[in-house]
């Protein structure tokens, strides 16, 4: 690769290393975190949050769903593909102790499943295709959604 081009690869990769420390937003280990605005698949157990940090909005959508384990997964907002790169990147920078935190706030929200695997009880396997009704007492999922409704919000202290 000859001067020139070289030249032209670091001022492009200059101009994204600036792009991503202008757009990921770094969240510094907040006091409490709250949970707000929940748009929930009921048949995915899954859906979307927004989040406040010591009272300050994050800007995007947060995403979730069953991790199969009788918990979540949490997905972070991302960039994908910004300008031009060939990856994606999170919008939304968080320490261990505050995703923790939000871990804790969804299990509080919502009832446990019944995890993945043999269950030692009815012999009978839960697999990611065990339809929900299978995995959870109709009364338990008729409170969870009455509690989570698009009005609910769970604030937790991060300590």
């Amino acid at each position: 690769m000859d001067e020139e081009s070289i030249k032209r690869l670091e001022k492009e990769n200059n101009r994204r290393q600036k792009w991503l420390e202008e757009n990921i937003e770094v969240i510094p280990d907040p006091k409490t975190v709250t949970l707000y605005d929940f748009k929930v698949d009921w048949e995915q157990w899954s859906g979307t949050f927004m989040l406040k940090c010591d009272d300050k909005p994050c800007s995007r959508e947060f995403y979730f769903q069953d991790n199969g384990a009788s918990s979540f997964m949490v997905q972070v907002p991302m960039h994908i593909s910004p300008l031009g790169m060939p990856a994606s990147f999170a919008a939304v920078e968080l320490s261990d102790k505050t995703m923790d935190a939000i871990i804790r706030a969804l299990e509080v929200s919502f009832p446990k499943l019944t995890p993945h695997g043999l269950n030692r009880e009815t012999g009978i396997e839960i697999t990611v295709f065990t339809p929900l009704e299978d995995r959870l007492k109709p009364s338990e999922f008729a409170k969870a959604k009455l509690l989570v409704s698009p009005l609910y919000s769970i604030s937790l202290d991060c300590s």
